[in-house]
C-alpha cells in the first residue's frame, strides 16, 4: 500500500502501468481468491503458490461459469467465460500481475501477502468470489487506478467520445500526447528521462494490433466490467457503454496521490450511489460523531489486522480500511487526509490507542493500543 509519504515522483506515478497482464489475465476474482489462501496465516512455499491457485480455480469454476452467464458482455465468438485458469501456466501469469500490483510478495522462500492483500481479504465479500463486493471493488480499483492511471485514463477518454476501440494507432497517439503533456509538469533531468522513455517505449511496440488487444485492451476491459464501471459491452458491434460517473476518476491528467486520495470516495459513491446507504461527508460530522466512528473501527481493525500477539496495526492499513468501510456501510464519504487528521485528534485525548506517525515511504506510521 502506497503511503502519501512516497519517494516516487508525480511523473513517475503518473506514466507507469502493470506491465505483466495479459488477455488472459481478466477476471479480478481470481486475485482475492489469492489473497484468501493467507487467511489462517499459512505461507504457502514459493513454488507451491501457483499450483494452489490453480486448484482453487478448479474448484471454484462453476462459481466463474455462473458469473460469466450474467456479465453484460455480447462476445464476437467462443464460450462467455473468459480468463479462466486451466493450467500452472496460467495460474503463474495471476501470481505475477498480484506481485505488480502488490497484493502478495515474494520474502526469501515464503509468499506473503502485502498491506493491501491483507485489506483485500478481511474487506465484507460476495458469496461468489468473481462477483466482486462493493467493499473488493472499492479496494481493487484504487489499487487498479494508482498503478495504471494513464492507460486507464485514456481507454475511458476514448469510449467517452464514442470511439469504439478498433484503432490501436489512435490509442497510440492519444497515450503519447498525454505522455508529452505530463513531460511539460517535470522538474528534473531524470522525470524528463522517464518521460522519454516510456515515450520510445510506446513508439516501439510490436505488432501493434495484437499488443494492443492482448496487453492494453482485453484485460482493462474485462477488469472494468468486473468492476462494474463498463455497464455494455457488444463486441460485434463495436460498442461500449461506461457507468455514469466514470470520468470523474481521470478528470485530471496531473493527478497526484493527495488529489486521488481527497477525490476518490466521493466519486465511488456518486458512481454506485443506488448501492450504497445515501452519502454524508465526514466533515459534516460532528467531532464526537466522528471520534465515535472511528473508535469503533479502530475496535474492529485491530481484530483483523494485528499480529498475533502484538496490539499494534498499520496506519496506512487503518485508514483505507476505514474509510472503506465508512463509506459501503454508512455512506460516509471520507478521505485517509481527513481520518488521519481525526485519529490525531482522537488518540491525543481519551481514547484507548496511540497514533505514531512516521516518515517513510513504507507506511505514515503504526497505532497501538495503550493497554500493551
Amino acid at each position: 500500500m502506497r503511503s502519501r509519504i512516497t519517494s516516487l515522483t508525480l511523473v513517475f506515478t503518473l506514466i507507469r502501468r502493470l506491465v505483466s497482464p495479459t488477455s488472459k489475465v481478466r477476471r479480478l476474482g481470481y486475485f482475492v481468491g489469492l489473497c484468501k489462501f493467507f487467511t489462517t496465516g499459512g505461507r504457502p512455499a514459493s513454488g507451491n503458490l501457483a499450483t494452489t491457485l490453480l486448484h482453487w480455480a478448479k474448484d471454484n469454476a462453476h462459481f466463474l461459469e455462473t458469473y460469466s452467464e450474467d456479465l453484460p458482455v455480447n462476445r464476437k465468438q467462443g464460450s462467455h467465460v473468459v480468463g479462466a485458469i486451466s493450467s500452472k501456466k496460467g495460474a503463474d501469469r495471476y501470481l505475477d500481475t498480484a506481485k505488480e500490483m502488490d497484493l502478495v510478495t515474494l520474502l526469501g522462500r515464503q509468499w506473503q501477502t502485502t498491506k493491501t492483500g491483507h485489506l483485500l481479504n478481511v474487506v465484507p465479500a460476495s458469496p461468489n468470489p468473481f462477483g466482486l463486493s462493493a467493499a473488493q471493488r472499492f479496494i481493487l480499483f484504487d489499487v487498479i487506478r494508482n498503478f495504471d492511471y494513464l492507460y486507464l485514463r485514456t481507454l475511458v477518454r476514448l469510449i467517452l467520445e464514442q470511439d469504439p476501440l478498433t484503432d490501436p494507432l489512435l490509442f497510440k497517439k492519444e497515450l503519447i500526447s498525454q505522455v508529452n503533456e505530463i513531460a511539460k509538469t517535470a522538474t528534473t533531468s531524470e522525470e524528463l528521462i522517464d518521460c522519454n522513455n516510456v515515450r520510445r517505449n510506446i513508439e516501439n511496440w510490436k505488432d501493434l494490433d495484437r499488443y494492443f488487444k492482448e496487453q492494453i485492451k482485453g484485460p482493462r476491459l474485462e477488469w472494468l466490467v468486473d468492476l462494474g464501471l463498463l455497464t455494455r459491452w457488444n463486441q460485434r458491434a463495436n460498442y461500449i457503454t461506461l457507468r455514469k460517473g466514470v470520468a470523474n476518476f481521470f478528470s485530471r491528467p496531473d493527478a497526484d496521490d493527495k488529489y486521488l486520495d481527497e477525490t476518490y470516495a466521493s466519486n465511488f459513491h456518486t458512481c454506485f450511489e443506488s448501492e450504497l446507504p445515501p452519502g454524508e461527508r465526514w466533515d459534516d460530522l460532528s467531532t464526537a460523531r466522528q471520534h465515535e466512528l472511528l473508535d469503533d473501527q479502530l475496535d474492529y481493525a485491530m481484530t483483523v489486522f494485528k499480529p498475533r500477539s502484538i496490539e499494534k496495526i498499520s496506519a496506512s492499513q487503518f485508514l483505507k480500511f476505514a474509510a472503506c468501510i465508512l463509506l459501503i456501510d454508512e455512506g460516509i464519504i471520507s478521505s485517509t487526509a481527513e481520518l488521519e487528521k481525526t485519529l490525531i485528534d482522537l488518540t491525543a485525548k481519551s481514547s484507548a490507542y496511540r497514533y505514531v506517525r512516521m516518515i517513510s515511504d513504507v507506511d505514515i506510521g503504526y497505532v497501538v493500543k495503550e493497554s500493551s
